[in-house]
């Protein structure tokens, strides 16, 4: 918002975020269930979501390294197009 706000004020006399800034108090009263369990499921949740894609972004690169090692020994071994550089 700060960026926002700046660039408008070069050309504008007025700042373009009138509204003041809600509490944290307005913010939580928003939440329909903001107990204890809802947000230790929520914190459940995130952490699973997390951990899921740390195993994915692994999973991932490990096949991307395994994919240029054997374009490199295919290459190596005269199995690629005329040293062409892979296209992975």
């Amino acid at each position: 918002m700060f960026v926002t706000d700046e660039v408008w004020s070069w050309w504008q006399p007025d700042r373009s975020h009138q509204a003041p800034w809600p509490t944290s108090a307005e913010l939580l009263s928003q939440l329909a269930d903001n107990s204890d369990a809802t947000r230790q499921a929520d914190e459940r949740a995130y952490q699973w979501a997390t951990d899921l894609l740390f195993e994915v972004r692994k999973t991932a690169i490990g096949s991307e390294a395994a994919a240029e090692g054997a374009d490199r020994e295919s290459d190596r071994e005269g199995g690629g197009r005329s040293g062409a550089p892979s296209c992975r």
